[in-house]
């Protein structure tokens, strides 16, 4: 990194990058996962409810009350997915 024309080495750096390997890439896979695991509980809401069989499917209303913290866990997964992508050195607290 350049600093008014000199270098100057951001200690931890290394250590910054060895953290990081990978996270990214799960955490990207929880929240996809997360959406994928939404939009399969609602296409299947949506389903049963055309056919007027909701009331009738005990095991997906408690599949229903189950993937109520879906969203949140979304959320928080891309949270991070951001997080590590702007400024990984922020977050570990080594500020150059």
């Amino acid at each position: 990194m350049s600093y008014y024309g000199g270098t100057v080495t951001v200690a931890g750096r290394n250590l910054i990058t060895s953290l990081m390997a990978g996270k990214t890439i799960e955490f990207t896979r929880i929240m996809v996962g997360s959406g994928l695991a939404m939009a399969l509980v609602f296409v299947l809401g949506l389903f049963y409810s055309f056919r007027n069989e909701i009331a009738e499917k005990a095991w997906y209303l408690r599949l229903a009350v189950l993937a109520l913290p879906l969203p949140w866990i979304a959320s928080e997964a891309g949270w991070f997915v951001a997080e590590y992508g702007r400024q990984p050195w922020a977050i570990y607290n080594v500020l150059p």
